[in-house]
Formats: structure tokens, sequence, C-alpha cells
């Protein structure tokens, strides 16, 4: 029996679950439900303990898999839908050592498809600072990389900072500085706008980047949506899945 796990970090925020998580769940069903069994988890161990501490019980990657092969799957894809191949990602390939078979759709950006990611996905012509995750993970790089990506093909409006990691807002400020007479957009570079876009970029508090930038004299503009409310983001996780179909 076949299934495909669709795997997220996970939101406590419920409009960014419908705007950029129950999406993709509803194509899945859509597009595979008939020949698959759909299941979907979060990775976020802090995510699902606050939501069962609301009565809402989503489970976690561990719990997805043993209930999928309770029901005699054996044949199973793992829907990555995270950023990066960081810590979160790799609970996923950790899977593979109880369950071989089993196989790993890649993240949406990867050493290997960064400079695809960066010529292909059109973000328009504005100045756009985007807020990425981070992480202490290795693949922090990335970030790093596609800034990199971004420069060599002209598209010097996109910049690229993260809540956590090395390139931080402080690290990204002298880029910043140079188009401080234009208009600048924050955006999450994560799939969901949940609590680190709400509160971390666009919160009412002092150390928040909307206010940092702000006070710094930029004038900032921020919008609150997730990459998984894009088309083409979507698009690009489902190329993933169906190169391990």
């Amino acid at each position: 029996m076949k299934a495909i796990l669709i795997c997220f970090f996970g939101t406590t925020h419920e409009d960014a679950y419908k705007k950029s998580i129950l999406p993709i769940i509803e194509r899945t069903k859509l597009e595979y439900g008939t020949e698959y069994e759909i299941e979907f988890c979060y990775t976020s161990r802090m995510i699902s303990k606050v939501l069962k501490n609301r009565g809402i019980d989503v489970k976690n990657e561990i719990e997805a898999m043993e209930a999928l092969s309770k029901k005699g799957c054996d044949d199973i894809i793992a829907f990555c839908t995270h950023i990066i191949p960081g810590f979160e990602y790799e609970k996923i390939s950790e899977l593979k050592k109880e369950y071989p078979s089993l196989k790993v759709s890649s993240p949406l950006i990867t050493p290997e498809t960064v400079s695809q990611f960066a010529e292909s996905v059109d973000f328009g012509e504005e100045e756009i600072l985007f807020m990425g995750h981070g992480t202490n993970h290795r693949m922090d790089i990335l970030y790093d990389n596609l800034a990199d990506c971004y420069k060599k093909i002209g598209k010097v409006n996109i910049h690229i900072a993260t809540v956590e990691g090395k390139r931080d807002l402080h690290f990204i400020m002298p880029e910043l500085e140079k188009v401080k007479d234009k208009r600048l957009i924050l955006r999450p570079f994560m799939l969901v706008a949940g609590d680190h876009a709400k509160n971390d970029m666009a919160g009412d508090e002092e150390d928040s980047w909307k206010n940092i930038l702000t006070n710094a004299g930029f004038n900032v503009e921020t919008q609150l949506k997730g990459l998984g409310e894009e088309n083409i983001i979507r698009d690009l996780f489902f190329e993933r899945l169906k190169e391990e179909l």
C-alpha cells in the first residue's frame, strides 16, 4: 500500500495554516489521493506541544510513520516542505534507519538547486528584504549562496537575512544602506507567515525588524505572506515530490 507523508515544520497560527499549509495538503489529496494514502505531520516538537495544549493533536514524523505502517503502508514517500536541508529536514531522513524503503523529497533549496531557484522564481523589481529562519546547522550557508546567486544574475533588489544563524539584520545592514532612498518591503522567507513574521519581522516591539529599520530611516512596508502562498513555490515543492514518485 502506497502513502505520501507531507512534512511541515508547522505553525501555531490558524490563518497561516489555512493560507500556506492547507492548500498543499488539499492539492496532494486532489492529485494523488486516489492512489496514495495521504497523511501530514509537523516536525517541530515545540509547535506540536503548543497545539496539544489547545486540544489540537498533530502527529510528528515518527508518530505519522507509525500510523501509516499500522495501516499497512509499506511504500511511503516523505513529501518535505522545508526550506533548506537543516535539522528539521534531517529528522525526516533519520526515519530511513527504521524504514529503509522510505523515499524523501528534497527541500526547496539545496546546494544543487540554489542557483536554479534564484533564476526561476521572480519576486518582482521592488526592493525586498526576506527574513529567513536561519540555523546553526552547516546548511545555513545556503542563505549566503542564495544571496550571492541573486547578485550574480543581476537581481540586486533581493536581500536575504535571517532570524538565527550568522546572516542576521546587523550583518546585512551595510548592503541595505545602499538602497535607503527606496521603499523596502519586508517578507518572510519561510513557508508560513507565523510567529517570526508577525513578531520578529513586523511586530510592534522595539527590536522587530520593522521598527529597527524604520528608526534607522528606512521607508518600510511589511508583507505577511509566506512562501507557501506563492503558486510558483508550491509548484517547485511538487516537482521535488514527483522526482520520488
